[in-house]
């Protein structure tokens, strides 16, 4: 035991000697993210969110930033998917939405601490103030948020710009401008500063089956026990659609053997299953028909030659010929 703590000991005075020399700059830089996320003076707290965009950041796109249940959101306007993705998860329902600039290059110190203030902000964009002073100007009663890369990872940092206050105390309304309320008055304020992870559909399915799945598009009419229970297992595929069609809805007496459960009593079996499935994989494709599959199949709700399976579930004999 002796030997062991002398030996620990050894070791934390070598690393003690190397961090005074600088020797352990690199390794900050690549685990920079696992520093990121700490609290440094002045902080409270790290936020999360994720960035939806599936194509290659740049000045040019609009991007917006979308607080959904707590959770911040970054995507493109102009992508459907994202646009997808943020309809299933609630956007519609209690989303705020706020104007996001892009920065193309942060630059972040080789070491720790990474907390943010408007002077670091200032000295670590200069190429790009001028835009960032137009942008929270044209926002100042709003907030805003500054997007760019965290080196050596695919992942994004964030700042939240708050809006000017209309009355301050000592000065006549309006006199403040933004630029001297945050760079002046607050430039040793920490800005609320988030780690932003991407939602990559591509990498959740290279992670999951080693490669980026075909896309397929399954029917299923008929989502009592054995419809709702094949999407349980048609859902784990990587890359897939679904039309969903059933006319019914969920039955005290059958939850025993569904899908769904108790919060879904009542309530349309179609619109039930597409909220399950989007709660998993909110990217994925879903049309919810309260209807029955045959009078879908058979009018011009859905093109029909679009499914590369069709799974009849309704017990309907005469349906299934």
């Amino acid at each position: 035991p002796e030997e062991m703590i002398d030996d620990s000991l050894k070791i934390a005075r070598q690393l003690l000697r190397k961090n005074i020399e600088g020797e352990l700059n690199d390794d900050f830089k690549h685990e920079i993210l696992s520093y990121w996320r700490y609290t440094y003076d002045k902080e409270s707290y790290i936020g999360t969110g994720y960035i939806l965009s599936r194509s290659t950041l740049s000045e040019n796109l609009r991007l917006k930033a979308c607080l959904v249940n707590k959770t911040l959101f970054f995507y493109d306007e102009l992508d459907v998917t994202a646009n997808r993705i943020l309809r299933n998860i609630g956007k519609e329902s209690d989303g705020q939405i706020y104007d996001v600039m892009f920065i193309p290059k942060y630059t972040l110190p080789d070491t720790p601490p990474y907390n943010i203030t408007p002077a670091k902000l200032k000295k670590n964009t200069s190429n790009y103030f001028d835009k960032i002073e137009r942008f929270i100007c044209k926002n100042k009663a709003n907030y805003t948020y500054l997007l760019f890369p965290i080196p050596n990872t695919n992942s994004f940092g964030a700042v939240c710009i708050p809006p000017t206050p209309t009355r301050l105390k000592g000065f006549r309304p309006g006199m403040v401008s933004p630029m001297q309320y945050l760079f002046t008055m607050n430039k040793s304020d920490c800005l609320k500063r988030y780690t932003i992870r991407p939602y990559d559909i591509e990498r959740i399915s290279e992670r999951t089956s080693g490669c980026v799945a075909t896309k397929r598009n399954y029917w299923i009419g008929g989502l009592g026990s054995i419809g709702s229970n094949l999407i349980y297992f048609l859902n784990s595929e990587q890359n897939v659609s679904f039309v969903l069609a059933d006319n019914d809805t969920l039955t005290i007496d059958n939850i025993g053997r569904h899908l769904l459960g108790f919060s879904s009593i009542e309530k349309g079996k179609a619109n039930e299953l597409k909220k399950y499935i989007c709660s998993l994989r909110p990217e994925r494709e879903v049309d919810a028909f309260n209807d029955t599959i045959e009078h879908i199949l058979f009018s011009e709700q859905k093109n029909t030659n679009t499914p590369d399976a069709l799974f009849l579930c309704t017990g309907n004999t005469n349906a299934e010929r």
